[in-house]
């Protein structure tokens, strides 16, 4: 015995689209970043400029070509110290306890280029 089945065909009506009143857009801005300082750059800058400079850039490449431009050994030095695995710093824990050299500057920031040359 053959069932056949047939497809039922249903018609409906559409209503009319009435129009929605337009909602508005709200959108909110984040606040803008505040620019990093472009910091000028000397020959003789000081390690904590150039790594300022290196961090205010947002770019690899620019970040590398600051490096490349103060290609030094104390930066390489301060570099090595830091991301080096295999070196072990024997700097004591806690407070160290730095005397201050006689015939020293008054100025807390030492150069590490001049210190570097010594």
């Amino acid at each position: 015995m053959a069932m056949t089945t047939t497809k039922k065909t249903t018609t409906r009506t559409r209503k009319a689209a009435t129009p929605k009143p337009a909602a508005k857009k709200t959108t909110t801005r984040k606040p803008a970043k505040p620019k990093a300082e472009k910091i000028t750059l000397t020959p003789t800058s000081l390690v904590h400029d150039i790594f300022s400079a290196i961090s205010s850039e947002r770019t690899k490449a620019k970040k590398l070509e600051i490096l490349r431009n103060y290609n030094e050994n104390f930066i390489k030095a301060v570099l090595i110290w830091n991301f080096d695995e295999t070196i072990i710093s024997v700097l004591p824990e806690g407070e160290v306890p730095i005397q201050q050299k006689e015939n020293a500057d008054k100025n807390p920031n030492t150069n590490i280029r001049k210190e570097w040359e010594k």
